[in-house]
This record gives C-alpha cells, structure tokens and sequence, in this order.
C-alpha cells in the first residue's frame, strides 16, 4: 500500500494510474480510527474498481464543539496496518495546509432543507464543514466513485446533493450501516464510551427496531412519544431526537401514508459521546 502525504503526489499516481490501465478510483473518505463499517467500504470499493485510495482527515470544520475535534479518537499506524490488510491502493494523509492552505475561505453552500433539519438543526454549519472538505477532496482524487455510509444518511444525501451541484462526474455509492454483534451502530466514537456506557449503548439499536416492528399499530407522532418516553426511563441517555422522515427527502412525515419510505433517525448523547443511529421502517 502506498502512503502519500502531499496532493500533488497523489494527483500523478493517479494520473499515471488512469494513463496506464483502463479501470475506475475508487475512493473512501474517512476521519480514521477505523473498524469493520469503514473496512466494508473498503473491500466494496476493491470490488468494484482497479484503485482504490483512503483518506484519513480529522476536519475541523465538521465540529461544533472543540472537545470533540480535539477528543476524537486517531491511531494512524493502526489504520495503516488495517487498510494494508484489506488491500486499499492508496492510503492519503494530508495534513491541516495540504487541503486548507493559509488564508483559505471556505466555499459557502447552499442545501436547502437538508440544513434546517435533523442534524442541520441541532450542529448548524456541520454540513458545510463536511462539503468544504469533500469538495477539495473530490477535486484531489476526481474518483469514479465514492463509498459512503447509511449511518450518516443524512450526511450522505447532502453528498448526492454536492456532487449534483458541481456536477462531478462521481457516482456516490450508499453503503449499509455495519453493526456490533449486539446492534451498536459501529462509529470510531464508540471508543470513548465507558464500560457502563458501551454495555447501555445498544438501547438505541432497541428503540429503532421496536419502531420497525410496531410502525403499523400507532402513528409517526405516537410513536415518537412513546419512544421519547423510554428514553425518559433511562436516564444514562440524554435524547436530542427521535425523528421519522422520508427516506429521500428527509422531511419529517405526520402520516406513515404520505410517504413511499421513511426512516427512523435518533440521536441520543451518553456522557461526552453523541451516538446516532436510524433504520428504514419501509
């Protein structure tokens, strides 16, 4: 596995990739400290083209909260070794002015509702960080395709709505939530949860799947309500929403009727870490 560091290197390795075989680039985007959910976009990516190039960035733009820029979990030499594991081409790690050189103004952007709900609501301008940086790094990589997960759905759909936008020629790939073996959405923030904290994390999962299965018998307000009041019950989480939106345009429904498919998204913070997690209801 190749590991780079400046841009232009990796624009030549590139280049010189596509001059000498005709196959697509794959590309992952990722803040590091990896697991399984990123090893499966990964292997996806691998499948699927003849490069596939890692990045590893912990973007400060994306934090509302310095704590947590500065608390997120890094291991780089852990990550290596991961990605060398898996087979992954390229491995990108840029530092702060490879992508953000001195004097740089973000791009301001513009996605709509997407930013007045759910995760655009309660971390105003997180979505611009995210698109700053995925920008420049669609500008850096021009991947054929790019990999991105459904634990982040929100965030995903605003990708589809940059690349839309700039009218990149990328085809943004979804990719399934991974779960821990007792239904913790995995997430390189697990890692910060006490024992007791881990060992209560999968309360959330719970939530989420008696939402599947008990949909029918009450509505979206009804059911919110009911949910809101089991997280009342346990007190080691702190709700920031339970939401039911369609599944594409992420409105929130008032009747399961008016929509084709909906999600259910919840957020909850235990402690200093904030888990989210959602699951299609239909």
């Amino acid at each position: 596995m190749l590991i780079v560091s400046k841009k232009e290197e990796l624009i030549d390795v590139i280049a010189s990739f596509r001059e000498e075989e005709n196959q697509s680039v794959g590309f992952v985007p990722t803040m590091g400290f990896l697991h399984a959910g990123h090893g499966s976009l990964i292997t996806k990516s691998l499948s699927e083209n003849g490069l596939t190039v890692c990045d590893i960035f912990v973007n400060p733009l994306q934090f509302n909260e310095r704590s947590d820029f500065e608390n997120y979990p890094q291991n780089i030499d852990k990550d290596s070794q991961y990605l060398k594991s898996l087979g992954c081409d390229i491995l990108y790690l840029p530092e702060h002015k490879d992508l953000y050189p001195e004097n740089h103004i973000p791009l301001q952007y513009n996605f709509g509702l997407l930013e007045t709900i759910m995760e655009g609501s309660n971390r105003p301008g997180h979505f611009q960080g995210v698109a700053e940086v995925v920008r420049i790094l669609f500008e850096i990589v021009k991947p054929d395709k790019a990999y991105f997960g459904e634990k982040d759905f929100q965030q995903l759909k605003v990708i589809e709505m940059l690349v839309r936008q700039f009218e990149f020629p990328i085809q943004i790939v979804s990719c399934s939530l991974i779960r821990e073996p007792d239904g913790l959405a995995m997430s390189s923030r697990n890692a910060r949860l006490s024992r007791l904290e881990r060992e209560a994390a999968p309360f959330i999962y719970h939530q989420l799947l008696w939402c599947n299965k008990n949909f029918k018998t009450y509505g979206p307000l009804q059911l919110k309500n009911i949910i809101e009041e089991n997280f009342k019950e346990n007190p080691i989480f702190n709700l920031e929403y339970i939401e039911f939106a369609d599944s594409e345009t992420l409105l929130p429904v008032s009747c399961w009727k008016d929509s084709k498919s909906v999600r259910a998204f919840v957020v909850a913070r235990m402690g200093k870490v904030r888990l989210i997690d959602n699951i299609i209801l239909f």
